[in-house]
């Protein structure tokens, strides 16, 4: 892994990795409905284009492009400027199936040499996972995404569904597979729930270990808060 480092977007996650993900790295983002997943991993992408000029595309299972644009404008990410720009690209696959899959694969890694994109967005490996059925086969799929995206200068976030109490990551084996892991969770205190952050996992880089409180904020989206008490 070299040395250069891609910037979240989040000033104090990039903190937390001693200066942000490693370029190239392709990092599973962890979490349960409610967690801020699609925020942080929007966030990085729309800083990717506005701050640092680095094309971005978000590959979603789950929502459609108008709904990803119109809940982005919630924190003032104007998505659809940018994709008229040619700087932003959104692919939707709501129907993948086990055929399907070079397909989706050729249709996923064709834009990132044709726009030169840098910065990639797929959400989540465990809807994808749905359609392909077997565990091994999402472990193969997710091996394959890393080995074809090392073989371009794109930093990447895969998003992974954690159902609420359930310990594993996306479905057990993605973790084992990726360059870095980064857990949001819910956690109950009393008649509430608090969100909490922590960086499990990177190659490539020294990284805070510990957990750390935050919120979700309709001006900046995710905004850490200082190290939780012991």
């Amino acid at each position: 892994m070299n040395n250069l480092r891609v910037k979240t977007g989040v000033d104090k996650l990039d903190h937390i990795l001693k200066g942000g993900l490693p370029r190239g790295s392709v990092v599973l983002l962890a979490g349960g409905p409610g967690t801020g997943k699609t925020i942080l991993s929007a966030r990085f992408l729309y800083s990717g284009i506005v701050d640092y000029n680095e094309a971005g595309m978000y590959v979603s299972f789950t929502e459609t492009r108008e709904a990803f644009k119109n809940y982005m404008l919630n924190f003032g990410w104007n998505f659809d400027a940018l994709e008229k720009k040619g700087l932003f690209t959104f692919l939707d696959f709501f129907s993948t199936s086990e055929e399907g899959v070079d397909h989706v694969i050729k249709t996923i890694l064709e834009p990132i040499s044709i726009r030169n994109i840098k910065r990639l967005v797929i959400d989540s490996v465990t809807a994808l996972s749905i359609s392909l059925g077997e565990r091994y086969k999402v472990r193969n799929i997710v091996y394959l995404l890393k080995q074809l995206l090392k073989n371009t200068d794109c930093t990447s976030i895969l998003v992974a569904e954690v159902p609420f109490g359930y310990p594993m990551m996306g479905v057990g084996v993605e973790e084992f597979v990726v360059d870095g892991v980064i857990l949001l969770e819910l956690q109950r205190e009393g008649y509430e729930f608090k969100r909490r952050l922590a960086v499990l996992k990177m190659r490539g880089t020294e990284h805070d270990l510990r957990y750390f409180r935050f919120d979700i904020q309709h001006t900046v989206g995710l905004k850490i808060m200082p190290i939780l008490a012991e």
